[in-house]
């Protein structure tokens, strides 16, 4: 995508199967509907990215150039996600990280605003928070927060992680910042703090500051339960597609997955080029099946496609697997005497040559895309030999004359 503004409708659902790129500095960009990448998203729009239906990005999520990004719906990230721009979510926004967030050089990242709730702002990161070179952190007063992760410095110094009065915020893991100048700040001074730190903190460097307004997991659980609730809540209940796995057998592909979170239902899905999807299996949650053997072997595109319980739909990469079976079935019949017609599974281009028991040539034929192969030769009963010759397989069939 290149200069102008990108709109979707509320009632659209668009999903691109490779990478999703804005690289014009004067793009802007409006999603009202949902919008689903299933490769990596990079936005660079100096005109900004606001997001007030959904955005779901299975693989990497990036901005730069004064791409701005504005959550008012929903963003969900399946990759790993890197801030060299504005990353801010209202009061009514949810944004979910599977992976580590990155923020680079300043103050990318700002969750809420500085009016009461509800409604909340909404921040979930599963994996590390990274201020790089800088980068910082502001959460205001209607913010709610979750980094199940770390939150770590890469020792340039000058980071600030920063609670306003009001803001609420939960770190699973450790803070582990080593350059100078570093601050810890909370507002809030008195319980429940709304700083919560499930591990320990580390912040050595010269002139650095840590907040004691602070407490620990058990803390929140016991004095500010509604908050804990809402932290727990995204421990146990969010779905997330840990692997999926095809494997190309002798006349079958075997698929394998696994999928953790509270789901309502799991779908498997093929396809032949990569865009248009068919349903081959359906798995309700009570069924919860982790494999499936695809007996229609041959040369396609699979994904797993998860609906959660809250009606969020969830979707794996395309994986892509070889199985040339489906070029090894022919079938033959003789209706006159003097000619054999041979119906091929499979496309061209392919030489066929048949030969008698001893090796002898008896008949040879190339062609291109035939749904009809016809063998003009009169043959005693017998037993042949068909060869099939593409350019990928040498492939040889008994044929019996009776």
């Amino acid at each position: 995508m290149e200069e102008g503004a990108f709109n979707i409708a509320s009632s659209a659902t668009l999903i691109d199967s490779g990478n999703f790129t804005v690289v014009s500095s004067g793009a802007s960009m409006t999603i009202n509907g949902h919008l689903i990448v299933l490769g990596n998203f990079s936005f660079a729009g100096s005109g900004g990215l606001t997001i007030n239906g959904t955005l779901t990005v299975l693989g990497n999520f990036s901005n730069s150039g004064g791409g701005s990004v504005t959550v008012n719906g929903n963003l969900n990230v399946t990759g790993n996600t890197t801030l060299n721009a504005n990353l801010a979510i209202n009061p009514g926004g949810v944004a979910k990280f599977s992976n580590n967030v990155t923020v680079n050089n300043s103050e990318y990242l700002r969750v809420g605003t500085n009016v009461a709730p509800p409604p909340y702002a909404d921040l979930v990161i599963y994996g590390n928070l990274n201020l790089m070179n800088s980068g910082d952190a502001l959460f205001r007063r209607n913010s709610r927060v979750a980094i199940f992760g770390n939150v770590v410095d890469n020792g340039t110094g000058g980071t600030n992680f920063t609670v306003q009065n009001g803001g609420q915020v939960y770190v699973g893991g450790n803070f582990n910042f080593t350059g100078g100048g570093n601050q810890i700040t909370n507002a809030n001074s008195s319980s429940p703090y709304g700083l919560y730190i499930g591990g320990s903190v580390s912040n050595t460097g010269g002139g650095s500051s840590t907040t004691s307004n602070q407490a620990d997991e058990a803390y929140m659980n016991a004095n500010n339960p509604s908050f804990a609730a809402w932290v727990n809540g995204y421990k146990v209940l969010d779905v997330s597609i840990l692997s999926f796995k095809v494997i190309a057998r002798e006349s079958a592909n075997l698929l394998t997955w696994k999928v953790k979170g509270d789901r309502e239902r799991i779908l498997i899905e093929k396809s032949y080029d990569g865009f248009s999807w068919k349903t081959i299996l359906v798995s309700e949650y009570q069924h919860s099946y982790d494999e499936y053997l695809d007996k229609e072997a041959g040369n396609a595109y699979y994904r797993v496609v998860v609906y959660d319980n809250d009606g969020n739909i969830h979707f794996s990469k395309g994986v892509y697997v070889e199985n040339s079976a489906e070029r090894k079935k022919i079938t033959c019949s003789s209706l006159v005497i003097d000619e054999i017609v041979c119906y091929p599974s499979f496309g061209g281009p392919i030489e066929m040559m048949l030969f008698d028991l001893k090796g002898n040539p008896l008949f040879h034929v190339e062609w291109e895309n035939q749904n009809i192969i016809r063998i003009p030769v009169t043959l005693v009963p017998n037993v042949y030999f068909l060869k099939m010759n593409n350019e990928r397989e040498i492939v040889s069939y008994k044929l019996v004359v009776q």
